[in-house]
């Protein structure tokens, strides 16, 4: 049906719970999608990511969760 969820949503951020509080740990889901498109990469083009495409792909990620939901983007040093 139109409109229902058919699958699994990578992307999808759930709360988790510190403590008794429940919190996004977007570092975490950051890390997973990363390690996704790497895999993807890795086995659909037979290399893997260089420093500058896994650089990009944290710094997008973390912008898009903070453009669609409001959240704070995570902050990097360096």
């Amino acid at each position: 049906m139109q409109g229902e969820s058919t699958g699994i949503n990578p992307f999808e951020l759930e709360p988790d719970i510190k403590g008794n509080k429940p919190f996004l740990n977007i570092l975490d889901k950051v890390a997973e999608i990363r390690a996704l498109i790497a895999t993807i990469c890795r086995n659909y083009m037979g290399r893997t990511l260089n420093g500058t495409e896994i650089t990009e792909i944290e710094v997008i990620v973390n912008q898009l969760y903070a453009e669609r939901r409001n959240y704070n983007r995570c902050q990097f040093s360096f």
